[in-house]
């Protein structure tokens, strides 16, 4: 058995060689349709009366109402005193805002580091 098939491999090689070049051509043309669908969404009905609720109960609780507020600094870098400073008041004015539950700033970041086995 084993001999009839290296005998078959060998004496084919060249047209199996060829056969295997445009299958693997013909497989990459319909790979140009394939796409990834990465949303649980796919598998429920739009009428799916869990996934309806799931959705009502997340546009509900599950808000995104994040703001982002840029500072730009011309002609100087930001870690200058000054530029902390405004940095540091404009978060503080952030943490004033109406329903402000979070304000992440470079200048209240959350900073970490390890001495030995303790964690500071």
């Amino acid at each position: 058995m084993e001999t009839r098939l290296v005998d078959f491999l060998m004496r084919w090689r060249n047209w199996l060689a060829l056969a295997c070049i445009i299958l693997s051509a013909l497989l990459a043309v319909g790979m140009q349709k394939l796409y990834f669908q990465s949303s649980y969404k796919v598998f429920f009905t739009e009428e799916d009366p869990q996934r309806i609720a799931h959705e009502s109960q997340m546009e509900e609780y599950a808000r995104s109402e994040d703001e982002i507020i840029l500072l730009s600094f011309s002609g100087s870098k930001v870690f200058d005193k000054k530029n902390l400073a405004t940095l540091q008041r404009a978060t503080e004015m952030a943490w004033n805002m109406p329903y402000a539950t979070r304000v992440d700033s470079l200048t209240n970041y959350q900073y970490s580091r390890a001495s030995d086995d303790e964690l500071i």
